[in-house]
């Protein structure tokens, strides 16, 4: 994914934008975040989750924030 689209993605995810830049604290780490699969989405990377259900990317955002990483 090109960085133009994915500012595009996270322009049509506001509260994905704000939570990622609140966990991560630095745009690079937070992109490196976003393009990685994790097994907490079923292997699809956060970006591939956006495309279905923003809800588990915030739970999982908010699960990382909260130290919650069962």
């Amino acid at each position: 994914m090109k960085t133009d689209e994915l500012a595009y993605l996270l322009r049509s995810h506001p509260e994905i934008h704000k939570a990622v830049l609140e966990v991560f604290k630095r745009d690079d780490v937070a992109l490196r975040w976003l393009r990685a699969p994790r097994v907490q989405l079923g292997h699809k990377t956060p970006i591939e989750a956006l495309e279905g259900d923003e809800s588990m990317v915030l739970d999982l955002l908010f699960r990382i924030k909260t130290g919650d990483l069962s």
